[in-house]
């Protein structure tokens, strides 16, 4: 009888290990004091679908679905396909050189960049006008845009700035660019990696230390949730080189370069208590843009090569 118990405790452990071995626990102190799992994934998720060879520069593509892209680059050159990228056309602009861009829907699109520029087109791209100034010049541009609609919408600059007396970092809007209303954010944010708004009460900031900050109320108050992202790199010196979606307040998908100068890829179901690392093909950094539905993810090289990939 006494063998017995012993083999079949033996028996439980070996199952156990099975079941739990595979699962890497980061623990670390946050607002609901829980740990950090990150599990990793076998089967690939992110295919690439296409490289667009072009002649012309750019420091950010970005595609709203298969079909509709729009490029911006350096001296304010703008250019738009609705062929998923077979063809580009230029776009009527005149404007300093733009490095942030968000595709709202297949008419509306902001983009932004240097000497305080914000842009806005509502015919998908073929033309632009200026909307209210944010921002300064590099390092001190606006790079992040993120919208709910056309209207309502976030502008951030990667460092912050002084501007008649204030300190300004991220700003808010819900008449299209029109006016800007400044959010203030938590002190301890030294540097903007990525900003992402769910819907106008509900906003996201990624920082340079590795922490995800959450806001319920417009930019009120915000919570602050260590994100612990494997060897994240802490700069956006240069182009944005992470990205984030939430589907709702419990789904949320992020894409970093990493200090390798990897891409990385990470999804959450749990409200962002655990993350579970996705199988990525092996690419290196690259000026990032995700689509509104987190469905396509581009890469966009200093070189002006781009590659397109979608979410299957």
């Amino acid at each position: 009888m006494k063998k017995i118990k012993i083999l079949s405790l033996i028996a439980i452990l070996l199952i156990s290990s099975l079941f739990y071995g595979c699962e890497k626990t980061v623990k670390h102190t946050d607002s609901s004091n829980q740990s950090v799992k990150v599990v990793s994934q076998a089967n690939p998720t992110w295919k690439l679908t296409s490289e667009p060879v072009d002649l012309f520069s750019r420091n950010m593509v970005g595609f709203f679905n298969e079909k509709c892209g729009i490029s911006v680059g350096l001296g304010g050159e703008i250019h738009y396909t609705i062929d998923g990228g077979k063809t580009w056309d230029l776009s009527s602009n005149s404007s300093l050189c733009l490095f942030g861009l968000n595709i709202v829907n297949t008419k509306v699109a902001y983009a932004s960049g240097n000497g305080s520029t914000v842009l806005k087109t509502m015919d998908g791209g073929k033309n632009w006008r200026g909307v209210s100034c944010f921002g300064q010049s590099e390092p001190n541009h606006p790079r992040y845009l993120s919208f709910v609609d056309e209207n309502t919408g976030w502008i951030a600059t990667a460092n912050k700035f002084e501007y008649n007396s204030k300190t300004l970092f991220l700003g808010s809007t819900k008449d299209g660019g029109n006016t800007w209303d400044n959010i203030i954010v938590p002190e301890e944010i030294e540097e903007i990696l990525a900003i992402y708004l769910r819907t106008p009460d509900n906003g996201y900031i990624i920082d340079n230390k590795n922490n995800l900050y959450l806001t319920k109320d417009g930019g009120k108050t915000f919570i602050k949730q260590p994100l612990n992202l494997k060897d994240l790199y802490p700069s956006a010196k240069f182009e944005q080189r992470v990205v984030l979606n939430f589907t709702d307040e419990n789904n949320a998908f992020i894409a970093y370069m990493n200090k390798d100068y990897k891409i990385q890829a990470v999804r959450s179901s749990d409200g962002v208590k655990t993350w579970t690392s996705e199988a990525f093909p092996d690419l290196n950094n690259g000026a990032l843009y995700l689509s509104q539905d987190g469905k396509f993810l581009t890469l966009t090289y200093t070189d002006g090569s781009t590659k397109i990939l979608q979410y299957r």
